[in-house]
């Protein structure tokens, strides 16, 4: 049975053609077709590759691509350390190297999923949200208060319904006018359809009252 280098190789002598004239109608590199033709695919990074340059040279000869990659499936493949090698030529990995690739893949598989869960995680919950001050049940005997906090970068926010702008880094402020005795606070932040509200007391007790 001849592996696709040999019936690639034999049909191009066929024609009379040299791996030049090849090379100029697949803008395959020489290096590349010899290659194939010797059967010799460690020299590729990719198996797609490999399978991309075959059905090209196999096109330029007038061949079956079909029935050349089925050649090539038929013959090689990936090892278990990821090189393109003779099936015949597989070998088993240790026990302890499997394990040692086993960990390593879950390792990748694990840091992926935490990743992705790190990344999109302000689409399922509520923004963060951290008031530096006020602090609740905090007694002033300023009728000014200056309410600061953090939140999530991007999203909104309000102080007593009044939108306030957050920085760059999700910094805010924002001044609220007290009246004597006991004031609520409400700061709500909102992302993605997503909101967090704080509330809290202060207490205005007019200087000399």
């Amino acid at each position: 049975m001849k592996t696709v280098g040999q019936i690639l190789k034999k049909k191009r002598l066929d024609l009379d053609l040299s791996l030049e004239e090849i090379s100029n109608r697949t803008r395959i590199k020489r290096f590349f077709l010899k290659a194939i033709e010797e059967d010799n695919y460690r020299v590729f990074d990719s198996i797609a590759t490999v399978q991309g340059f075959i059905q090209n040279y196999g096109q330029v000869l007038g061949l079956d691509t079909r029935q050349l990659l089925a050649v090539f499936k038929r013959d090689f493949g990936l090892s278990p350390t990821g090189k393109i090698e003779w099936r015949k030529e597989f070998k088993p990995l240790p026990l302890e190297e499997k394990k040692h690739l086993n960990l390593s893949l879950l390792a990748v598989v694990i840091g992926s999923c935490l990743f992705v869960l790190w990344y999109f995680r302000w689409s399922i919950l509520p923004p963060p949200l951290t008031i530096y001050q006020p602090k609740s049940a905090m007694v002033t005997n300023s009728d000014h208060l200056l309410v600061e906090g953090h939140t999530l970068v991007g999203a909104k926010v309000w102080v007593n319904n009044l939108l306030v702008l957050a920085d760059e880094k999700g910094d805010f402020s924002q001044s609220v006018l007290l009246l004597p005795g006991v004031n609520q606070i409400e700061v709500k932040v909102s992302y993605k359809n997503k909101t967090r509200v704080k509330k809290l007391d202060v207490i205005y007790h007019p200087a000399g009252k």
